[in-house]
């Protein structure tokens, strides 16, 4: 059974039942995980403690290690590979960006604080491949998005029938949408207008054929800045806009501004390293003054595997996150669901006040 086999074989189907030794089955779940399995469609000897598993020769692998590879010898592909693995690229990038704008009197003084600062704030990762909008299109691609919830979240219709009214003008925004059916129970419930966006055609095709919307129609509005088209997603049943793009391509001059967004785990959908210096903050400068910036928020602090994403954040470290962003956060609750290899613990927050800041 080789590397190549499985790949070949992974392709179209939907569960996997491994049964063999811990690492046979590390070996093989590392394998089709890496080409685009949900961990929560795997099955195994070791269901219920995968992650626990895998370290059963974990001393012997690091003594074979030390044994085959000299420490001195580094490819600089190795190297590379090193610090994409651990989105040490995107972390330093971020660094170089922020001294160059501040012009430090003593650089290495700064790098030592920013980086003390920043340990406190980020997950550690076990895939940083979420950061490349090709990662969510290929999951569509093969049809291995398995966390798309077939009903509406219950925290979700509590918050909007607390804070929401019926409202036409009313313009409510969720970001990394997938083909969620909150959007559909949103601009129903409150005759409002509903705007998504997700890289992946797919996913914005299925939304409106798997709701049986009529009148579903796209047409190219613009190259985005990355190059790739922005493509508009509408039909004529509900007033719902999907954008098919990059999510950084999108500026208030292309999808407008929005009273309300609703991020349904879609921050933690991404790689760390991107959340602070370009999430949040195209993310507040969306925000309309009518509604104070209006946010529905889900974060994860549990998740069954350790495998991202879902990238998964203390509450401490989120609100820290958070803090910088807006002027007013508010902890609703932690709503728990359970999946077939455990339970998944989101925090729920009610944002308020956008800090946008000045260039």
């Amino acid at each position: 059974m080789t590397e190549l086999f499985l790949r070949k074989m992974v392709a179209g189907q939907r569960l996997f039942c491994i049964f063999g030794s811990a690492p046979f089955v590390e070996w093989v779940v590392n394998i089709i995980v890496d080409c685009g399995v949900w961990p929560g469609c795997i099955r195994s000897d070791y269901t219920t403690r995968i992650d626990g598993a895998f370290q059963t020769n974990k001393k012997e692998k690091e003594k074979t290690s030390q044994i085959s590879r000299p420490k001195y010898i580094t490819s600089e592909i190795a190297k590379d590979q090193y610090i994409q693995q651990f989105g040490i690229d995107n972390m330093l990038g971020s660094l170089v960006d922020e001294m160059i704008n501040s012009k430090p009197k003593y650089p290495i003084t700064y790098m030592i604080d920013w980086l003390e600062k920043k340990k406190d704030l980020l997950p550690e990762l076990s895939n940083t491949k979420a950061k490349d909008p090709d990662f969510w299109r290929n999951y569509w691609q093969t049809d291995y998005v398995k966390w798309q919830s077939p009903e509406v979240s219950p925290w979700l219709q509590s918050l909007c029938k607390k804070y929401l009214k019926k409202d036409k003008n009313m313009t409510v925004y969720f970001p990394l949408c997938g083909k969620s059916v909150d959007m559909l129970w949103v601009q129903r419930e409150f005759d409002c207008k509903v705007i998504g966006s997700d890289c992946s055609a797919i996913c914005c095709e299925d939304f409106f054929i798997e709701n049986r919307l009529l009148g579903h129609k796209n047409e190219q509005v613009c190259t985005g800045k990355s190059g790739t088209p922005v493509v508009k997603h509408t039909c004529t049943e509900v007033n719902i806009e999907l954008y098919q793009a990059d999510f950084f391509d999108l500026t208030s001059d292309i999808i407008g501004k929005f009273d309300v967004i609703i991020d349904r785990a879609a921050l933690v959908a991404l790689h760390p390293s991107m959340i602070q210096p370009w999430y949040l903050p195209l993310l507040v400068s969306l925000y309309t003054p009518k509604m104070e910036g209006l946010t529905f928020f889900a974060s994860v602090s549990n998740a069954p595997l350790p495998v991202a994403p879902p990238h998964c954040y203390k509450k401490d470290q989120i609100e820290s996150i958070l803090t910088e962003f807006f002027g007013e956060i508010k902890h609703i609750e932690d709503y728990s669901y359970q999946l077939d290899i455990g339970r998944v613990t989101e925090p729920i927050y009610v944002l308020k006040k956008p800090l946008l800041k000045k260039e």
